[in-house]
């Protein structure tokens, strides 16, 4: 019966879906099915402060309520969303998938044959998506040194390795890095050809969102993008990138990355230190085992088809993540349509 009643909110939350064309179309609260009181509280609440640049609110494909804050907000303001990033690396692998050109099951030596050794050989595509890769890590050489260098994948790949494959999980930004080497190879398109052509084209984008070729606080010049954490965007097309997610990958009748890769991006398979991560540390409700540089937050609801963005400093202490999926949750009109916690996934 759970099982039909959850088919039903998803036929009735897909029923109404549009995709954004070059802007938004804006609906109000109260036609989108909110409480308009409650969800503007919610969205006060999160943009309190100075720490948060916008807010957005969005469902079935309308923009129902947003808020823009001090010199970095405004509608198609660019701000950095770090470790969001990873998400949008996973897009990028979902579409290498699609095309034939890897698989998340292959072994990375294929495509840095560097690591064809005992401790490495066995690390997988899969492995490095959900941070169990046992690649090498401490605070330092994850995030610090590396921004002083100008090939941080190069950097990445002559990491030692810490663990076996699979046997730890470990929140890792470098090895993560490794990623735009797995995909350039593979694909022969370049991070930055490939996400004009496959997302912010097709997706008609409105800001000028681009990948980070630059040391993060020191402005070293870079080889190549940073995928761990270099993504530059709006709320609006960050909200368009969670609308894609939302629909499994399909925009608009287009396929970006397949229903299968999105099954797989979403399952947490077990190993020894239990649940794996889902790609591009997506998080389900309190299963989120991460949160990024100032908690930038892309959220989607299948049950609803809500989402919800925050953009902000990376000092943030005061916004709550889970205060503000709360509050929205709240202002939902229709008790069935709330959902669960667990069923508002998180990617941060």
């Amino acid at each position: 019966m759970r099982v039909l009643v959850f088919l039903t909110l998803v036929a009735a939350a897909s029923a109404a879906m549009i995709f954004p064309g070059r802007n938004w179309i804006r609906q109000s609260p109260d036609a989108a099915g909110f409480d308009p009181a409650k969800l503007q509280a919610a969205v006060n609440n999160a943009a309190k402060g100075i720490e948060t640049y916008c807010v957005s609110v969005h469902r079935n494909g309308y923009l129902i309520a947003d808020k823009y804050v001090g010199p970095n907000g405004g509608y198609n303001k660019t701000n950095i969303i770090w470790s969001v990033s990873k998400a949008w690396m996973a897009t990028l692998m979902g579409v290498a998938e699609r095309d034939g050109k890897v698989s998340t099951n292959d072994k990375m030596t294929k495509y840095i044959p560097e690591w064809n050794k005992a401790d490495t050989a066995n690390i997988s595509v899969d492995h490095i998506m959900r941070h169990c890769s046992g690649r090498y890590y401490d605070a330092v050489a994850d995030f610090v040194t590396p921004q002083t260098q100008s090939d941080q994948t190069a950097y990445s790949i002559k990491l030692p390795q810490q663990h076996p494959p699979g046997t730890k999980d470990q929140y890792n930004q470098m090895a993560y890095q490794t990623l735009q080497q797995v995909f350039e190879r593979s694909t022969g398109r370049l991070i930055v050809d490939a996400s004009k052509q496959e997302l912010f084209g097709p997706m008609q984008f409105e800001s000028a969102t681009y990948w980070q070729e630059k040391g993060f606080f020191t402005g070293v010049p870079q080889k190549h993008p940073l995928v761990y954490g270099g993504v530059t965007t709006s709320c609006p097309d960050l909200a368009r990138f969670g609308h894609l997610w939302l629909n499994r990958g399909n925009w608009s009748g287009r396929v970006v990355f397949t229903d299968q890769f999105f099954t797989k991006a979403f399952s947490q398979p077990q190993f020894a230190f239990g649940p794996g991560r889902r790609y591009g540390n997506w998080g389900g409700g309190p299963s989120h085992k991460s949160e990024g540089l100032g908690r930038q937050i892309v959220v989607f609801n299948p049950t609803n088809g809500v989402v919800l963005t925050r953009v902000g400093s990376e000092a943030t202490t005061q916004f709550k993540p889970g205060d503000f999926i709360d509050q929205v949750m709240a202002s939902i009109k229709s008790e069935e349509l709330r959902g669960q916690p667990e069923d508002w996934y998180v990617a941060m």
